[in-house]
């Protein structure tokens, strides 16, 4: 397991996989360390990462929401 990182609503989860789909592209899945279900959502639903910078990002969830051990994300290089 990755990194703990915090979304804006208090869950703490693991990078569990980063697979690099483009130069500039990555595909970010995380997951709750204990392996609990996340909170469901539905197409257009967006999470607020914290970093350990102190930065938060927003971030779209992307893939299947049927999925309740993840959630996936598409992070841009800049």
């Amino acid at each position: 397991m990755g990194p703990h990182i915090s979304l804006a609503d208090g869950i703490d989860v693991v990078v569990d996989s980063v697979r690099q789909l483009t130069p500039d592209v990555a595909e970010i899945r995380v997951t709750d360390p204990s392996g609990a279900p996340l909170p469901p959502w539905q197409p257009g639903s967006h999470i607020e990462v914290g970093l350990p910078s102190g930065i938060t990002r927003q971030y779209s969830l992307c893939g299947s929401g049927s999925d309740e051990r993840s959630y996936t994300i598409g992070v841009l290089r800049q």
